[in-house]
This record gives structure tokens, sequence and C-alpha cells, in this order.
């Protein structure tokens, strides 16, 4: 943190673990997830804000989870029309990570297949095709772009 900009540099090249930014997951009772509240939490973010500042924590309840995802899809999908107590957290914490590591999703589409991809935010298209295959990278001419929520709000490439 007291670093001089060219420590600082020197430093990013190790990818040393501890530089990693941290999203913490406070594992709470299940009730504590449905009620929204647990007793420890705030002190738990109070020394998260003191000893890593900026970093993000996220109330899961692990054996709530557990049962979620040990329900029968179609079951679940009937409870989660009705009542957010069957959500799932997992999505908010991939979501998180992400965030906190500064990746995007970069898909790709065929004919009779999509496929997903992680790369920095920010990465050009042409090194996001060096992501799938450097040959890629090297003959890049063009790409199509769009938003996520462009083409499921519209479910076609050709309306975006």
């Amino acid at each position: 943190q007291n670093l001089t900009p060219k420590d600082a540099e020197t430093v990013r090249t190790w990818a040393l673990l501890t530089a990693k930014p941290v999203v913490f997951l406070v594992n709470v009772h299940q009730d504590d997830i449905l009620k929204g509240k647990n007793k420890w939490f705030m002190k738990i973010k109070q020394w998260v804000d003191t000893y890593a500042p900026g970093s993000k924590i996220l109330p899961v309840s692990v054996s709530h989870e557990n049962k979620i995802m040990a329900m029968d899809s179609d079951k679940l999908q009937e409870l989660q029309k009705n009542s957010t107590r069957y959500k799932s957290v997992l999505p908010k914490v991939v979501q998180e990570g992400y965030r906190a590591l500064r990746l995007i999703h970069f898909f790709t589409t065929g004919e009779d297949e999509v496929k997903c991809w992680s790369i920095r935010n920010g990465t050009s298209a042409q090194r996001a095709a060096g992501a799938i295959h450097t040959d890629m990278e090297r003959g890049f001419i063009a790409a199509e772009t769009m938003h996520y929520e462009d083409f499921h709000r519209f479910e076609h490439v050709c309306v975006c």
C-alpha cells in the first residue's frame, strides 16, 4: 500500500495471491439468510472494512445452499416462482468474484453451440479472440458485438 509506482508495478508482475482482491463469504445460519440479518455480520464487516478496505463481503448459508442444490429442479423452479427464500446466492458470489478480478464473460456462437470465455474487462476484441486461439488473434479482422442484456431481451442477433 505504501509503494512507489515503480515498486507497485514490480510487485504486480509477481502475481502474489495476497495482492489479489478479496470477496469475503460469511457462513451464517439459514434463518439469518431468510431474515436478512445476523448478530455477527456487522462486526465482521467492521473488521473487513478496517483490515481489507474495499473488499466485498457476502452472507452465505452453506446449509441453505446445500438444501437448494439437493432439490429436484422442477420442484425448485416452482418454489422459486412463489418465494425468494429458495433463491441461491451462488450467482451473486460468482458475479462478485468476476467483478473483483475485473473479468467479464465473452460469448462465441456457432450454428449449434455457444461458448463462454473469461477475459479481463477492457480487453480488445482482437485480444479476446486470442483467448480462444492464438491463430484467431493473429488473423483477426472484425467482430460483431452486443450486450448480453440486449440479446436476451430481443432474442435474436439480427435485431440487436
